[in-house]
């Protein structure tokens, strides 16, 4: 495997305070290729060859060691200029390396933003030496990406202007209900949200998310001196936004629920409920959104379903229609 070939630029008065040190830890300890002037340049040798066509021109990376000395040194100047070409044109990595007492506004132009490593003790810069080296070689220190969210997962369904967590906060509520079997069925607040907690929604969120489903009319809650609502309720609108984005076949549903009262002369939801083999609950969020269109009169009182007392014409003129 051949070593990563990476240019010093720096101001001959930083050589022996920093560079030289800093370029040996690069080549002994760190397995790379350092380009330092005093190594390479030998008398004779021709310096625009060696530094722009043996050293930048083959380089991976070039750090540029910037300092009061070398912002005004010319030489460095034309090396950070080749180097920022080839940065844009042939991705050569550019490093900054600050030392001494150089401030933002002293910076080249070309490097103000670009990701700067600082050393402020020349005699103590391990963690910075990591840092340069990590970007050389690509390494980054950050932790691996874990499950993601539940709520945030695509194919969970979004129903239409709601946001990806409003519509898993309708869905949960809409399911706790379900699994009470009570159309309207009352829910505490605090057991909505841990159960959106286990789904990966955020307290703040979820909070969030009720206010608003409350507002839209889909949930209707009960404040005690709490941000979280102390009970919850699904209201016919929630519920029914809900099943045209959850429940498969729902839109079939209701004319099956339809054609029981007008063909069947259906009259009561569980009888309803057990002749299409369907949830009660959801039998009755359909009654009551005929009820609510004007096709039919309900009502339920203390019996543990909903009768129907009046049947308009306008409901077989709808079946009749879809």
């Amino acid at each position: 495997m051949e070593h990563p070939k990476v240019f010093v630029s720096h101001a001959s008065e930083d050589k022996e305070r920093f560079v030289i040190d800093f370029a040996t830890k690069l080549r002994s300890e760190q397995g790379l290729d350092a380009f330092v002037d005093t190594w390479e340049i030998l008398p004779g040798d021709r310096l625009v060859k060696k530094i722009f066509d043996e050293g930048i021109g083959q380089a991976e990376a070039v750090i540029v060691v910037i300092s009061e000395y070398s912002i005004n040194k010319p030489w460095v100047r034309k090396e950070l200029d080749v180097s920022t070409v080839m940065q844009i044109e042939d991705n050569l990595k550019l490093i900054p390396v600050v030392i001494g007492t150089v401030e933002k506004h002293q910076m080249p132009t070309s490097l103000r933003d670009t990701r700067w490593v600082r050393v402020r003790n020349l005699d103590q810069y391990d963690a910075e030496l990591g840092e340069v080296v990590a970007m050389i070689y690509n390494r980054y220190e950050k932790p691996p990406i874990g499950q993601q969210p539940e709520y945030t997962r695509s194919d969970l369904g979004v129903i239409p202007n709601l946001r990806l967590a409003d519509s898993q906060l309708l869905k949960l509520c809409c399911e706790l209900e379900m699994q009470r079997g009570e159309r309207k069925a009352s829910l505490l607040g605090d057991d909505v949200i841990e159960e959106a907690e286990r789904a990966d929604l955020h307290r703040d969120l979820a909070t969030k998310s009720m206010k608003l489903l409350e507002g839209r009319g889909y949930l209707n809650a009960r404040y005690t001196n709490r941000t979280v609502p102390f009970r919850l309720s699904v209201t016919d609108a929630g519920f029914d936004k809900y099943a045209r984005t959850f429940l498969p076949g729902y839109e079939g549903l209701k004319m099956s629920v339809g054609l029981e009262i007008v063909n069947h002369e259906a009259r009561r939801s569980k009888g309803i409920a057990q002749s299409l083999d369907c949830p009660q609950v959801i039998v009755e969020h359909i009654l009551a959104l005929f009820e609510d269109r004007g096709w039919i009169d309900a009502y339920q009182e203390t019996s543990p379903w909903m009768d129907i007392r009046r049947v308009s014409p306008e409901l077989e003129y709808w079946l009749e229609e879809t």
